[in-house]
């Protein structure tokens, strides 16, 4: 409960990975809206004081932030048994109004739209790839590679 009542926000992506099998032999999948258009997922972030910094630090303050997350609706739980709760862009400024209780209801409302959005996703297999590879190839289908 108490997370949620933090400042909330979206974390705009063009779409997300996610891997399944083995360790050294995972398949990445990408998934995105077929008209490769934002997604917003609905987050939650708070501000801290790093202690080990000095009061004149401009480091001292950091930075967290998370994505919800849900059980994985139908289409995607073949790869994984979770997936960030998407919200429709009519309900961003409703997730992150700060007079809206951040409750079980506002949870259940975003999973829900999240679950229409995510049902809407083009998945497609890729390239393996490790984080130091860049370029438009990482979010190729293998059949187009």
């Amino acid at each position: 409960r108490k997370p949620v009542q933090s400042p909330r926000a979206i974390i705009l992506a063009e779409g997300f990975y996610e891997w399944t099998g083995e360790r050294g032999s995972k398949t990445p999948w990408w998934m995105s809206y077929p008209d490769e258009g934002l997604m917003g997922f609905a987050g939650l972030y708070s501000w801290w004081r790093d202690p080990s910094k000095g009061d004149e630090d401009p480091d001292r303050w950091k930075l967290t932030a998370t994505i919800v997350t849900s059980d994985a609706v139908q289409t995607l739980a073949g790869i994984h048994d979770r997936n960030p709760v998407i919200l429709p862009e009519s309900m961003w400024l409703h997730w992150m109004d700060p007079t809206i209780a951040g409750d079980q209801d506002l949870v259940d409302e975003a999973v829900r739209a999240g679950v229409a959005e995510a049902e809407t996703l083009q998945i497609r297999q890729v390239e393996p790839f490790t984080v130091r590879d860049e370029g438009p190839g990482l979010i190729q289908p293998v059949d187009a590679v």
